[in-house]
């Protein structure tokens, strides 16, 4: 019986490859962000990691440098070295400070217009959901936090409320995707039930995503085989 991956194993590639970076950075040989870039989407390509992504691939690689930020500052404990090589991780830092602001009860709109001077921007709105949503999956926060700061995203974005139900859709198919990976989820049955549970979780409970995108993710993100997908999503056809 398949029983799936470690939690560790499921994220554990795509950080291996950030540590190597992580080398090259405290080095000196990397000093600028189109360079960490570059490097990363290198290093990606070359190891076969897909970023963490839905349908889009706009500027994939350089919201997947959170992760990379996230690696060294959380997992790595580079702290002081990070004022040295600010130019590369100044939007992230921002994302970071934004994203904590909201999780302690500051005004979201306020925050936002704080810390990138901006209230309304739906790109770095996002981004800070990225940030706090790359924080979760690497198991530096738990779910509740992450989920509290989206919920007040949606509260303070009435107007975005398609791209948050894109977002829940996009979420909601990375964690099934997760949970196949893991072997928690063996079968239609309980695939459909999680899906279910996490529409309301989520309290977008007409964003449930179409199998054949929690297909396609679990496919490339978490590197499922297709024999297993078939069991779980039949009704998808591989591409």
């Amino acid at each position: 019986m398949n029983r799936g991956k470690d939690k560790k194993d499921l994220y554990g590639d795509r950080i291996e490859a950030c540590i190597d970076i992580w080398g090259r950075i405290l080095d000196g040989e990397i000093k600028e962000r189109a360079e960490a870039r570059d490097v990363l989407e290198r290093y990606y390509q070359e190891r076969n990691i897909e970023p963490i992504r839905g349908k889009t691939k706009i500027e994939i690689f350089d919201k997947e440098l959170i992760t990379l930020y996230i690696v060294g500052k959380y997992g790595l404990g580079v702290s002081e070295e990070l004022d040295t090589i600010r130019s590369i991780f100044e939007l992230e830092e921002k994302c970071e400070n934004a994203f904590f602001r909201i999780l302690k009860g500051d005004n979201v709109r306020d925050v936002m217009n704080e810390v990138f001077g901006v209230n309304d921007e739906p790109s770095l709105i996002f981004r800070v959901l990225r940030f706090g949503l790359t924080l979760m999956l690497l198991g530096f926060i738990e779910e509740d936090k992450f989920l509290t700061v989206l919920n007040k995203m949606v509260d303070a974005y009435e107007d975005l409320k398609d791209r948050f139900r894109g977002f829940a859709r996009f979420y909601i198919a990375l964690k099934i995707g997760e949970a196949i990976a893991l072997g928690k989820v063996r079968n239609s049955v309980e695939k459909e039930a999680l899906k279910h549970t996490l529409c309301l979780k989520l309290g977008f409970s007409k964003s449930a995503p179409p199998d054949e995108m929690i297909y396609d993710m679990t496919r490339s993100i978490f590197k499922v085989n297709d024999s297993l997908l078939k069991r779980i999503l039949p009704k998808v056809k591989a591409s």
